[in-house]
């Protein structure tokens, strides 16, 4: 395979069937040659074995893996030059290593195809004998997405990344490819855009961290982002990793600072993501003074800010005192002048969500209602009534003052019919008496769940920044579809959004997507069976 490396897996595999085929058979999707088109007899040959072998089916006998593999190679074969025919051979072999990369359901004859294809890419993109390969992926097909299909596109953005590892750091090469790496991380194509921004995050160019550091300054990306760079750079290089920081972490204090008193609770959760980066003495009196600021405030996502603000300084101090300013200034003030450390205030028991304790005053809860929720939750009641237990006792607990949505979700979806509603007796009741009315049943469609409630998000029609909520808790007792609908809506939205997604597994088996949501937002996931 010419995916290398295999650590950097994980970002394709979470987002590649989320797009739907852009199909082989019967329409042409840009770039993709036509059968009836091909100058070549041999690009012929293969694209007319792909539509009769290609797909269905789970496994090729070895005949039909031989013959594969010997088209994909005399194809390969005439990709160099500059010739019509070459640039045919180059689309066709494309086309192969991309072969059903974003159907939803690929046959598994899919990643034998795939395979041969790729392995023959590698081989002519060997510096000398692929320059031409190469000039042309550079030239032709990264500049000109509107000429190539999504498979193409990603399948080329592997290609270059392959080249560079075959290329010293510091070439001109080198440098090129990560340029067009950076214009495709602003590509409009989730998948091109994850894809780019894996690879760009596995180097250690001082110009690439300071280009994911433009980025999160620009809104462009999120902090957790900057954050997994920055640590696979310090595993890579603890050299480039203390340079770089050396030039920058005056930078990084200033977009810290600049946001902690901001009347958007957005901009200051993204300067508490990155204010454990800093130097205790440095940050700690600002966090300080923007926690009290918060504290005094009646500011949207004002519970949440709070928290963050008391985790981020926990993690530089090794205390807590709680989102209580006046202790931490306490403590700061016996820091600078040599005096005695308040003590830690004694931990409030506060009620959890199946072990998570919501920290938001505008808050949704996702709840699966599928058929399977009708099984028993440890030898007692059901599923489906434990959670719609814990969801009225949780809000209960979390006082008048929160705010609150519910979506329950089986194949389709329901909201609450109060939208935003305001925790009280009244509109409890009613809700448990709708949530007891539905009852389980049906499949298992966290999707349609998103649908609902985010409803226009996708269209354009609500901007992610008018979601009302700041966390958002899902209960699922087990698979559910496809998760690589995950990593692209969270690139998608999820950016600007901020949300914080909190994920209980109750029962079942997991399927990947509460993983997912909650690794890609800096939430919690647990399992509780």
């Amino acid at each position: 395979m010419m995916f290398a490396p295999r650590y950097w897996n994980w970002l394709l595999a979470a987002c590649l069937v989320a797009f739907g085929s852009q199909a082989f058979a019967g329409v042409e999707s840009p770039g993709t040659p036509s059968a009836a088109k091909l100058q070549d007899a041999d690009c012929q040959r293969l694209m007319d074995w792909l539509e009769r072998f290609g797909h269905t089916g789970a496994f090729l006998t070895a005949s039909l893996k031989e013959d594969c593999k010997d088209l994909v190679d005399k194809v390969a074969s005439r990709t160099n030059g500059r010739a019509d025919r070459a640039v045919e051979a180059r689309r066709t072999l494309l086309t192969a290593a991309g072969w059903k990369l974003t159907d939803p359901e690929p046959p598994g004859v899919a990643s034998v195809i795939r395979g041969y294809a790729q392995d023959a890419l590698t081989t002519r993109l060997r510096p000398g004998r692929g320059d031409t390969f190469f000039d042309w992926l550079m030239q032709d097909v990264t500049p000109h997405p509107d000429q190539f299909s999504l498979e193409m596109r990603v399948v080329s953005l592997h290609a270059l990344n392959t080249r560079m590892g075959m290329r010293a750091t510091g070439t001109l090469e080198v440098e090129q490819i990560l340029v067009a790496l950076m214009m495709s991380a602003r590509d409009p194509e989730p998948l091109v855009r994850q894809t780019a921004i894996g690879f760009l995050a596995q180097r250690t160019e001082d110009f690439v961290t300071d280009y994911f550091w433009g980025e999160l300054e620009r809104g462009q990306i999120a902090p957790e982002t900057f954050l997994a760079h920055l640590t696979l750079l310090k595993a890579t290089s603890t050299k480039a990793h203390n340079a770089w920081w050396d030039k920058r972490e005056a930078r990084v204090l200033t977009y810290v600072r600049s946001r902690l008193e901001s009347t958007s609770w957005r901009e200051t959760s993204c300067a508490l993501a990155v204010a454990p980066l800093l130097d205790t003495a440095k940050i700690a009196p600002y966090l300080i003074q923007g926690l009290g600021v918060w504290a005094s405030g009646e500011l949207a996502g004002r519970v949440r800010v709070l928290s963050e603000f008391n985790e981020a300084l926990a993690h530089l101090t090794e205390r807590n005192y709680g989102p209580n300013a006046s202790l931490w200034a306490r403590w700061w003030q016996a820091e600078t002048a040599d005096g005695s450390f308040p003590e830690n205030p004694t931990t409030e028991t506060k009620p959890t969500f199946f072990g998570l304790a919501p920290k938001s005053d505008r808050v949704l809860f996702i709840i699966d209602r599928s058929g399977s929720m009708r099984e028993s939750y440890r030898g007692r009641k059901s599923r489906y009534d434990q959670a719609i237990e814990s969801l009225i006792y949780t809000l209960q607990n979390l006082g008048e003052s929160t705010r609150f949505d519910v979506v329950l979700f089986a194949s389709e979806a329901t909201r609450f019919p109060l939208e935003f509603a305001t925790v009280n007796p009244a509109n409890l009741d009613r809700l448990k008496s709708w949530a007891t009315d539905l009852g389980p049943g049906g499949g298992t469609s966290l999707r349609k769940g998103f649908e609902v409630a985010f409803p226009g998000l996708e269209a354009g029609t609500l901007a992610a920044t008018d979601i009302p909520y700041d966390s958002v808790y899902i209960l699922c007792d087990g698979e559910t579809e496809n998760p690589a609908w995950v990593s692209p809506w969270l690139l998608n939205y999820n950016v600007a959004a901020r949300l914080t997604f909190h994920c209980v597994n109750i029962g079942g088996t997991p399927g990947g997507a509460l993983e997912a949501l909650a690794a890609g937002s800096g939430g919690a996931f647990v399992v509780n069976n």
